[in-house]
């Protein structure tokens, strides 16, 4: 019991900086969605990268 107790702490500890930031990020869902949209541009970036040196590397047009 007292090691339960010991982890459901420690996990509590671990977890607050993101329950904070989840707190913040709620009050402002616009904020959420430009977030969002730049990541989306930034693994669209990537994958187009990506995509290009595997067509380069099996010799597709």
């Amino acid at each position: 019991v007292a090691c339960k107790k010991l982890f459901a702490e420690s996990l509590n500890n671990s977890l607050a900086p993101f329950r904070e930031r989840r707190r913040v990020l709620a009050r402002d869902p616009d904020q959420v969605w430009d977030i969002l949209h730049q990541g989306g541009k930034q693994a669209q970036a990537i994958a187009q990268h990506t995509l290009a040196e595997v067509k380069d590397a099996i010799g597709l047009p």
